[in-house]
Order: C-alpha cells, then sequence, then structure tokens
C-alpha cells in the first residue's frame, strides 16, 4: 500500500469518527479490506484494530491484536510495538469479559532492532532556557483545532506548508495534521531532543503578544519567538508525550496511546 493511499485511508476515518456510527463502520471495514488486499499495508493494521476497539467491536479488534502481538513477538519485535499491542489487546479481552491468556506476557525473541528512518524536518522550533543536562528544551508552535478553521486566512504561510496540504493540494483535516506534526516530533526526539515543549497559538493571543512586544518579522521566526517566549510559564505549553494513559496533546480527549501515540503504522508519519 502506497503511503499517500494509507494517509487517505487514515484521514477518512478521522472525519468519519465525528459522524454516524454506522459511516464510521462502513469506512473502517473498507479500510480493512484494502489493507488485507495488499501485504504491504501489515503495519497499518495497527491502527486499524485500535479502530475497531473504538467503536466497541472487540471481537474484530481482538482477532487482529492477537495476530500482531503474535507476529511481535515471533519476530523479535523490531518495530517496539509489543507494549502498546499488549495494552490494546488487554482492552478488548476485559470488554470481552475474557482473562488474560499467555501471551499477554510473553516476551519477543531476541532479534535485532533496526530503528525506521524517520523524516527529515523542514522547520526548526524555538529553544528556550536550558533543561535537562545540556540540551535546551524546545518549544513547537501548534495551531489547536479552534484555529485550524482559520488556517487560510489568518497563517497563509502555514496554509502553503506539506504538513497541511494531501497529494491533491488539499487542506488535510485537523487530526490529520496533528499526527504529521507527532512524527515530526518522534524525529525530533529519536534524533536526541529529550525536552520537547509544545505551545498552541491562537491568533488573539499572538497578536497581542506581538503589539506589546512590537514584534514584527518573518511569520515563521515570530511564531518561534512566542511559542518560547510562552515556554517560559508552564501552564501555557503541553509537554511532550503525555503518558500513555493521559489524554492526547492534540486535544481530541482519547487517551495518547489510543491518539496520536499510536504506533507508526508503515512509516505514515
Amino acid at each position: 500500500m502506497h503511503v499517500d493511499e494509507a494517509d487517505q485511508l487514515y484521514r477518512e476515518l478521522r472525519e468519519a469518527a465525528a459522524g454516524p456510527p454506522e459511516t464510521y463502520a462502513r469506512v473502517l471495514e473498507r479500510a480493512l479490506a484494502a489493507c488485507e488486499a495488499d501485504p504491504a499495508g501489515g503495519g497499518y493494521l495497527d491502527a486499524l484494530e485500535l479502530e475497531y476497539g473504538a467503536i466497541g467491536e472487540h471481537q474484530i479488534a481482538l482477532t487482529w491484536l492477537t495476530k500482531g502481538l503474535e507476529l511481535a513477538v515471533r519476530t523479535g519485535d523490531p518495530e517496539r510495538l509489543v507494549d502498546q499491542l499488549r495494552d490494546l489487546r488487554a482492552d478488548s479481552l476485559a470488554a470481552l469479559d475474557r482473562e488474560p491468556d499467555w501471551l499477554q506476557t510473553a516476551e519477543p525473541r531476541a532479534a535485532a532492532r533496526t530503528a525506521r528512518p524517520r523524516p527529515s524536518l523542514t522547520h526548526a522550533p524555538a529553544q528556550v532556557a536550558r533543561g535537562r543536562g545540556d540540551q535546551p528544551p524546545v518549544a513547537w508552535a501548534w495551531l489547536p483545532a479552534d484555529e485550524y478553521p482559520h488556517l487560510e486566512q489568518r497563517w497563509p504561510d502555514i496554509a502553503d506548508a506539506p504538513i497541511v496540504r494531501d497529494e491533491t493540494g488539499g487542506l488535510v483535516g485537523h487530526a490529520t495534521y496533528c499526527r504529521r506534526m507527532e512524527g515530526r516530533l518522534r524525529a525530533r526526539s529519536e534524533a536526541g531532543m529529550t525536552t520537547i515543549r509544545i505551545t498552541p497559538v491562537r491568533w488573539a493571543e499572538y497578536t497581542a503578544w506581538r503589539t506589546d512586544n512590537r514584534e514584527e518579522g518573518d511569520p515563521a521566526d515570530l511564531r518561534a519567538r512566542y511559542a518560547a517566549d510562552r515556554c517560559t510559564d508552564s501552564s501555557g505549553v503541553i509537554t511532550w508525550p503525555p503518558g500513555r494513559n493521559e489524554p492526547c496533546w492534540c486535544g481530541s480527549g482519547r487517551k495518547y496511546k489510543k491518539c496520536c501515540g499510536v504506533p507508526d503504522p508503515g512509516g505514515m508519519l
């Protein structure tokens, strides 16, 4: 399955999630069929297993989670998915009133683990006061859900960026934007950043800050300075990553492990 096709399927899923359950189920079934038909789509099934659990189809979710966990254990867990799959499978087992089995505690076979290459970043975040060790924490400017609808009007430079555009040039939904943001954060974390903060950027607060500080310049640089300035007050920023069972940083209301913290299926992020 091509990355663009997988991204489109995920986008449709997240958009359908806001609609009637029957519509969501139909989109989910179509996505699953596409993955089953293409052996290269195996990694994407991890996200679909989670979606079935989210709409209460735990028997279907358990079937795929069991296959995925068995594969991860047998191959030495090269993608580091065992803990995530165990958590999701435990939820489905509990929902079906079943006891944990041997697979819930099975350890991966010893095997060499190689990290999947991550995408390079085109925009550097702002550095702020130093945190742990000698490395400064970094602040990332991010548009929350209530600001995203005003993207093209208020933030035209972001509206032209690949992070918010699909393969046809159209705007992606906020959920996809957040997933892509998550990919960039993971890339930086794996590159060695130990302290990452996310600064929600809202127009009223941002323009007030510019007026008060008489800030002028390139829009991206201004947002970076704003993010760094807000980062001096912990109440105005979001620590990334949150705990697996904590609310996701994107504001969806779901647990991080069931939202942006889902393992990256097939390098989509």
